[in-house]
């Protein structure tokens, strides 16, 4: 990635690197969401995992500010792609 291997990095860089410099987008619909979790429950872990550490836009929320403040995004995504419930 721009001239880093990654194959021989250490787990923390490559989770770093997540979400920010890098993401898979899965096309095959069926396999990209858990049919048993609702979207708002997969959107907020997602965001959650990347936003919420330490120098992400939600860093230093407390943990239920960060979970609403991630909600708050999740809605507003959904409601631009036609999905406002």
């Amino acid at each position: 990635l721009k001239g880093e291997e990654l194959s021989a990095a250490a787990p923390e860089r490559r989770a770093e690197l997540r979400g920010g410099a890098m993401a898979m987008i899965f096309q095959e619909p069926m396999s990209s969401f858990d049919p048993l979790a609702t979207i708002e429950e997969q959107m907020l872990d997602a965001r959650l995992a990347h936003a919420a550490r330490p120098g992400g836009p939600l860093a230093g929320l407390g943990r239920s500010a960060a979970r609403e403040a991630a909600r708050a995004e999740a809605v507003t995504a959904l409601r631009a792609v036609g999905i406002p419930d």
